[in-house]
């Protein structure tokens, strides 16, 4: 069989430096050298993993193969990737090939043994129409089981942190109205923040205020006659706060309730 032009050209040169008494070690690079310059590059292959996965867990991958990537713009190829997963020992834990995907390159979903562990190396190779390796991409996947959560727990807060109502105190020869209740909007105030108060007020109608104390500032002036609900804004001051709820009637009080607002030193 004759030698094709490749090897006639390597050939020749191999021969040319061989008579000029160049040393092996430097042949070798210049050969490297002539050679590689004369490949080329032309196809990329960029794979899309997770760094971790959990033994016999699902195991996510994209592949985007591009052409003509020596180009100002490379351009997404329409090329079938397989993938073939390593242990740490080198020895094959599975195959597959992904599918091509709607938004372009190639996905698929691989199942993790469940005995797997440590770090593996998935290999991706780009084919061509003839199935020859076009290029050829790797990652590292640690295949590890996920570190338990913590316990979720509520919010610690002191006794003087949370809502407390004392009893409704009716102003002597004024009629209360039945329902006198607060709650705190977003649970917990925040000390030096706006804060809304959110008080029922049942029959018969009445408006409400906050009254200024120590640890409370009002903000926001006495609500409308209301038989229902009225939002009033306070700032709190320091980690505990507490206030005085007030129903007024034609600008008189008409009823008293004591309440101990919620804080909190951050935001929910």
């Amino acid at each position: 069989m004759e030698p094709g032009p490749e090897r006639s050209r390597a050939q020749r040169v191999s021969d040319a430096l061989v008579k000029g008494g160049l040393p092996l070690a430097v042949l070798a690079i210049v050969m490297a050298v002539f050679f590689g310059e004369q490949m080329g590059i032309d196809h990329e292959v960029q794979l899309v993993v997770p760094a971790t996965v959990d033994p016999g867990g699902a195991l996510p991958v994209r592949a985007l193969v591009f052409a003509n990537v020596t180009e100002p713009y490379a351009e997404l190829a329409d090329a079938p990737v397989d993938l073939t997963l390593r242990g740490p020992s080198g020895a094959t834990v599975l195959t597959a090939r992904l599918d091509r995907s709607p938004a372009g390159g190639t996905e698929g979903i691989l199942t993790v043994p469940g005995d797997a562990r440590g770090p593996h190396r998935l290999q991706a190779i780009a084919r061509g129409p003839e199935g020859s390796a076009l290029a050829s991409a790797e990652a590292t996947v640690t295949i590890q089981p996920s570190p338990e959560l913590a316990p979720v727990h509520g919010r610690l807060a002191g006794a003087l942190q949370r809502l407390s109502l004392g009893p409704v105190t009716p102003v002597e020869g004024a009629t209360a109205p039945d329902v006198l209740d607060a709650r705190v909007a977003g649970a917990a105030c925040v000390p030096e923040a706006p804060c809304d108060l959110l008080v029922h007020v049942g029959a018969p109608a009445a408006s409400v205020r906050v009254v200024a104390s120590a640890s409370t500032e009002p903000t926001s002036e006495a609500s409308a006659v209301t038989e229902g609900l009225a939002r009033l804004t306070v700032v709190v001051h320091g980690p505990e706060a507490s206030a005085e709820l007030e129903a007024l009637r034609d600008g008189a009080p008409v009823a008293r309730r004591a309440i101990q607002i919620p804080t909190a030193l951050a935001t929910p």
